[in-house]
């Protein structure tokens, strides 16, 4: 089977094309799947944010309820203070310890054994004292960290400044700080971050409070190329919270599976053929109307009368060999010229000539059958007896499309 190269060209052509465009949609679609994706982070992550919002609320109010409950109780004792506290968090996830610091040092302070390093700890000694400083100067709240605690661990750090009336004079006085150590890993979980993390990457920063432009203290290569973020929001501050797609992400639709190149390809493949096909189309109808012209041509050469075919105009389309012999014409040189160019004819009679019943014959599309015989003279003069015959040739509508003239030789036997 042979190929048309212009043909195939242009079906490879239309085919890549076809191709192209599926990969740009897919490429479209790819992005909207992100963009969709990257919504659908940003919800999770806002929401996580209020729920870790939420969950520090809560661990901070602790605070102000140790602070009460020096106010309500001054004198208090050590077993008096672990009831308290115990009631306190019982149903409170993440409490590393409940502490109170008479003076800035710590004397109380629940999970003793875990926490017995910090018993009697100066926190005006601390590396975070000034911000206990100012905390008292300001009267306000604290959150310190995540930070490295003295009996070993990390935690949160949140401490309010508790000040005592002198129920005689009325004056103020500072009486110490009431302190919650709040574990972060607890923290993140109820607050949905272990499931977010199996989709994402999380990052945090903002150590004490201090917002999006404060020190990273969690998954501190997140922030290199963030993808969404949140703000929680504490009473003294911020945290910044970032997340990117896990590493290998790839978005989950069906225009981006194999499945979808599958039958892209397929499609592709098809339209390739389709094209070629129709672009060969002519070359087809041509090669038919050569392999039919060439048969018409062996047919008229195996008759052994003169054929001259002619078109509506009277033009000179065809000759057999036995017509281009009788008239010493090739047909290459006659094709396009008129009847009379070549036909040399003595009439033998005063009846209308061999022209005039073409025309008539193109006029009219009957058939006529001369009587009678007429001598032919070829260009070199060769002489023959031939009895015309002119047929019509019609369309399947019947319109006249040519005529043929029949020059039968009557040397023939």
């Amino acid at each position: 089977m042979r190929f048309n190269r212009r043909s195939l060209f242009g079906a490879f052509f239309i085919a890549g094309i076809c191709f192209a465009l599926m990969a740009f949609l897919q490429s479209v679609f790819r992005s909207h799947v992100i963009q969709q994706d990257i919504l659908a982070s940003k919800h999770q992550l806002d929401q996580a944010a209020s729920s870790l919002t939420q969950s520090m609320s809560e661990r901070l109010a602790l605070t102000q309820s140790l602070t009460a409950f020096v106010h309500s109780q001054p004198e208090f004792s050590s077993i008096e203070f672990d009831r308290f506290a115990s009631y306190l968090k019982k149903d409170i996830t993440g409490i590393r310890s409940l502490q109170l610091a008479p003076d800035g040092v710590v004397m109380f302070l629940t999970n003793f054994e875990e926490n017995k390093r910090a018993m009697g700890f100066n926190l005006f000694h601390s590396r975070s004292h000034r911000l206990i400083e100012a905390a008292i100067d300001q009267r306000s709240n604290i959150i310190e960290g995540p930070i490295d605690l003295v009996q070993g661990g990390w935690a949160i750090v949140a401490r309010e400044p508790i000040f005592a009336v002198n129920a005689i004079t009325g004056d103020e006085r500072f009486w110490g700080f009431s302190t919650v150590l709040i574990e972060l890993s607890d923290l993140l979980a109820e607050s949905g971050f272990n499931a977010l993390e199996e989709q994402l990457e999380i990052g945090l920063r903002g150590k004490n409070a201090t917002g999006e432009k404060g020190e990273i203290f969690y998954g501190a290569h997140v922030f290199e190329n963030p993808l969404v973020s949140a703000t929680v929001r504490l009473p003294t501050g911020s945290w910044h919270i970032v997340a990117q797609f896990k590493e290998g992400y790839q978005p989950e639709s069906g225009m981006l599976s194999a499945y979808y190149w599958l039958v892209s390809v397929v499609i592709t493949l098809l339209i390739g053929v389709l094209s070629y096909l129709i672009l060969n189309k002519p070359n087809v109808v041509k090669e038919q109307v050569k392999r039919a012209t060439k048969r018409l041509s062996e047919t008229l050469d195996s008759i052994d009368d003169g054929v001259i075919t002619l078109d509506e105009q009277g033009v000179i389309e065809r000759m057999n060999r036995v017509a281009e012999n009788m008239t010493g014409y090739q047909t290459s040189a006659v094709q396009g010229q008129s009847l009379d160019s070549i036909l040399n004819m003595v009439e033998t009679s005063t009846s209308s000539s061999l022209l005039e019943r073409v025309d008539e014959v193109l006029e009219k599309g009957h058939s006529l059958n001369f009587a009678g015989t007429r001598v032919l003279i070829s260009r070199v003069g060769q002489e023959s007896l031939v009895t015309p015959s002119i047929y019509a040739i019609k369309d399947s509508k019947e319109r006249i499309r040519g005529v043929v003239l029949v020059l039968k030789d009557m040397a023939q036997p």
